[in-house]
């Protein structure tokens, strides 16, 4: 057991310790082709950008000190949103979704958070593409599709659920403030486009109707590109994107309890689960697995929940759907995984929000399996619903 831990942590650094150094190779690569002066003269130039503390203001009362603490800290840092319009001779780069001026001129904002490449702490988590590919097909080598113009709704995890309701749909509404047409087509990553969410989310409220450009492998010539940064999960992009995906209204008798657990496929599951059982039954809590429900599912579920307890994850960034209503929120924390993302939501709509640390013997990464200390569980949920 312990030489399989060493070894699973062995290749766990090895990864984090190639795909820093190529980001850096590529990093150097872009800055010696793209001039300092670059990201300020695209910035000077953005139809909109504003830079605010969103979340500083929130208070945090989880029942953990250590986790109210990781949330004051992280709340703390700036906001950024921004709406950027580029014309000329532009490729946008099919990997990541980079807009890259000619000749060779990376543009950074493009692809936000942009900062994180130049962070050691983060630059492993977003990719820079390759100038030798961004060459040949600049050259003509490899094949280029023509656009006319398009607003990106690229992002580097634009395939996550969470990203695509708070990072990816809030950018319709940057655009739209900032005069952008909703003629204008609007460029999807492939994986996003095949995602059922994304297909069902075509099919409804704004989205319906729109001309979609889908980039998979090929790289994009285009004349005019606008592309955005959405500041996060506040309360306008939580509302704006339950009314661009057509979700119903909070049921004010909707009086449901779910508890979110996960497939043992996608990790970050709970070692203990079955020890929880009799507190969820005590509570009539049920349990549910998002990846089970179409996004119509997920949206008349969570409109009428008034209880969400759930592992951190995606899944729980639906609790969005219950805005204009009463809700309590528990999240269950991995250990060394206290993000604020789903307790933002939960304070930006007014819930009730709790939280707990969980423990494992032995954590490789994040998608470890943990367990949740039982007693502790009962306490905090029967704190949570009175």
């Amino acid at each position: 057991m312990a030489a399989a831990y060493h070894l699973a942590r062995a290749r766990l650094f090895a990864t984090y310790y190639a795909v820093s150094a190529r980001n850096r190779v590529w990093r150097r690569a872009w800055d010696v082709l793209t001039p300092a002066h670059m990201a300020e003269d695209v910035r000077r130039t953005c139809l909109d950008w504003t830079t605010s503390q969103a979340f500083k203001s929130q208070a945090w009362d989880s029942g953990d000190t250590i986790v109210d603490n990781a949330l004051y800290e992280t709340s703390s840092s700036p906001t950024i949103s921004y709406v950027c319009r580029r014309t000329g001779d532009l490729l946008i780069e099919p990997k990541y979704g980079y807009v890259i001026d000619a000749p060779l001129r990376l543009i950074e904002h493009s692809m936000p958070p942009s900062e994180w490449a130049r962070d050691p702490r983060f630059m492993h988590l977003i990719g820079v593409p390759s100038t030798w590919a961004a060459a040949l097909a600049r050259a003509g080598v490899t094949p280029r599709t023509r656009v006319p113009r398009v607003l990106s709704l690229r992002h580097f995890w634009e395939t996550n659920y969470f990203h695509f309701l708070c990072d990816v749909v809030p950018k319709l509404r940057l655009a739209r403030e900032c005069g952008i047409p909703d003629d204008v087509p609007l460029l999807v990553g492939g994986r996003l486009f095949r995602q059922p969410f994304f297909q069902r989310a075509m099919r409804r409220g704004l989205l319906q109707g729109r001309e979609f450009v889908v980039q998979d492998g090929d790289y994009l010539a285009a004349e005019d590109v606008v592309f955005a940064r959405s500041e996060g999960p506040v309360r306008a992009n939580l509302e704006w994107t339950a009314l661009a995906l057509g979700a119903p209204n909070a049921d004010p008798n909707g009086h449901r309890r779910i508890f979110l657990t996960r497939q043992k496929s996608r990790g970050r599951y709970l070692l203990n689960q079955d020890e929880l059982l009799p507190t969820l039954k005590r509570w009539d809590i049920e349990l549910i697995d998002t990846d089970t429900l179409t996004l119509d599912e997920q949206m008349d579920l969570f409109s009428r929940a008034d209880v969400v307890v759930g592992i951190h994850g995606a899944g729980l960034a639906n609790i969005l759907y219950r805005r204009g209503g009463n809700c309590s929120v528990l999240e269950l924390y991995p250990p060394g995984e206290l993000v604020a993302t789903n307790a933002w939501i939960a304070g930006q709509l007014g819930f009730n929000y709790k939280a707990i640390r969980g423990y494992a013997p032995q954590t490789v990464e994040r998608f470890t399996p943990f367990s949740i200390d039982a007693e502790q569980f009962a306490l905090r949920l029967e704190q949570l619903l009175h």
